[in-house]
């Protein structure tokens, strides 16, 4: 089992709903990376204009990060509010993307218009992603690891369906046609979070409330509620603190800070996932303009380094789910497995046998590229916890989201970063080349994790 079995039926039917709502808006984000080069340079749009496309979502989700809107507007709506509104406006991308494509543009104007979209779907793509992980901490508080590992999986199953079906119906039926499918299946996760997600309070606005409570003294616990009050903050249930009156004479000094530390398991995944980015816009072209594989051949490939994602994030799930390794370990193996994968993507010319069989060369690859990325990216939010825990002992709730909401923010950076960067290599630099410095960017994430595990590994 990779939940608790004490669950009732419509918290597993939430539970579904959740997985429906990441795999629906990962699919809107990647269906046209298996055909966003070839589309746009039929509108001889240059390759670094291309790339800042693919990567501008990531400005989206930083615009939104950075203003905090997400936390602002969680102290006044709940997540299930928040979330139907998010899935509403979402639908007006596909839409753009249509028009936009299809006005008479100029070059100028339809790159920003474009950009503008990524921008736009971005800023609805971050509350997304955190009103997910704060519902999950509400109803699966006990399992978050093992269910968080769930979440990603439908993020890359999204992503994989998504790239192979938008490059084959573009391939079939024209630029259109993939965007009709989104927006058709938009409308199913907007119809189950209607019926199925409860409308709780938010975890994190919840337990900082609660907290303050105690903190200020206005609120005694019992034994009962101890366990939930270490979840939030091991401080205030442990009776070495004292009382209430007594912890809250020593509130600052007992309140634990953030420790930069945090950021160093951060480094470690985010080196690691501008592969992803880079595979993205890399994989079709390159198997097209060097071999002559179709668009649409080539996004079945793409599909493939998400058949591995969701398989990593299973594996991620069970592994979590016992505690049966540490989570700097997992990153030490995602690191391996995708370092690997990159070198088999895209061979060293010289090598003729793995050159020339590139194109079944590229399944395996595109498989342990994808399978090792969710074993880092998603252990990676657990060694970020861990860090700030082992140091300073403790957690808050508001620390909690903003630790989620930064290694979010992380782990999209370079993904999208990994799109422009491949714009920029591919349009100078052997696809060989690329591959080789992406693969140096893997053994120091290596070298970070193996790091964290001698000095954090109790």
């Amino acid at each position: 089992m990779v939940v608790s079995n004490h669950y009732k039926i419509w918290d597993y039917l939430s539970l579904v709903t959740i997985l429906t709502v990441s795999f629906s808006g990962s699919l809107t984000a990647a269906v046209r990376y298996g055909f966003l080069t070839d589309s746009f340079t039929e509108k001889s749009v240059h390759g670094k204009y291309i790339g800042m496309i693919g990567g501008s979502m990531f400005y989206g989700f930083l615009l939104c990060y950075l203003t905090r809107t997400t936390e602002l507007l969680l102290k006044h709506f709940t997540p299930k509010t928040l979330l139907q509104v998010d899935q509403c406006l979402n639908l007006l991308y596909p839409v753009g993307c249509i028009l936009s494509y299809h006005f008479p543009l100029d070059k100028s104007w339809l790159v920003t218009l474009n950009i503008a979209l990524r921008v736009y779907n971005g800023f609805l793509g971050y509350p997304r992603c955190l009103l997910l992980i704060d519902m999950t901490k509400t109803q699966f508080g006990r399992d978050f690891d093992s269910v968080n590992s769930l979440i990603q999986m439908g993020v890359y199953a999204g992503h994989g369906l998504g790239a192979a079906a938008g490059s084959g119906l573009y391939d079939k039926f024209g630029y259109n046609a993939p965007f009709y499918l989104v927006t058709a299946m938009l409308l199913l996760p907007i119809t189950m979070t209607t019926v199925f997600v409860p409308n709780c309070p938010s975890h994190t606005v919840a337990g900082a409330e609660k907290e303050e409570r105690i903190l200020i003294g206005e609120e005694e616990t019992s034994s009962s509620e101890n366990e939930e009050i270490a979840a939030i903050n091991p401080n205030l249930s442990t009776p070495e603190y004292g009382t209430c009156s007594e912890q809250k004479e020593t509130k600052s000094r007992k309140q634990p800070r953030l420790t930069p530390a945090i950021a160093v398991p951060l480094i470690g995944t985010m080196l690691v996932n501008i592969v992803y980015g880079y595979l993205q816009i890399t994989i079709t072209p390159y198997l097209n303009r060097k071999f002559g594989i179709s668009i649409g051949d080539g996004g079945l490939v793409l599909a493939t380094v998400s058949v591995g994602m969701v398989l990593g994030s299973l594996t991620s799930a069970y592994l979590m789910r016992g505690h049966k390794i540490s989570a700097y370990t997992q990153m030490i193996m995602g690191s391996v497995f995708v370092g690997a994968g990159i070198l088999l993507m895209f061979p060293i010319k010289y090598l003729r046998f793995l050159y020339d069989n590139s194109p079944y060369i590229a399944f395996p690859a595109a498989f342990l590229a994808g399978f090792g990325d969710p074993l880092i990216t998603i252990a990676s939010l657990t060694a970020m916890k861990n860090v700030q825990l082992k140091i300073t002992g403790g957690i808050t709730p508001d620390q909690e989201l903003l630790i989620g909401g930064t290694w979010l923010i992380g782990f999209l950076a370079l993904c999208f970063a990994g799109q422009e960067i491949a714009g920029f290599m591919t349009e100078y630099l052997e696809y060989w080349v690329g591959a080789l410095i992406l693969f140096g960017m893997s053994c120091v994430s290596f070298i970070i994790s193996g790091a964290l595990y001698v000095n954090f590994k109790t």
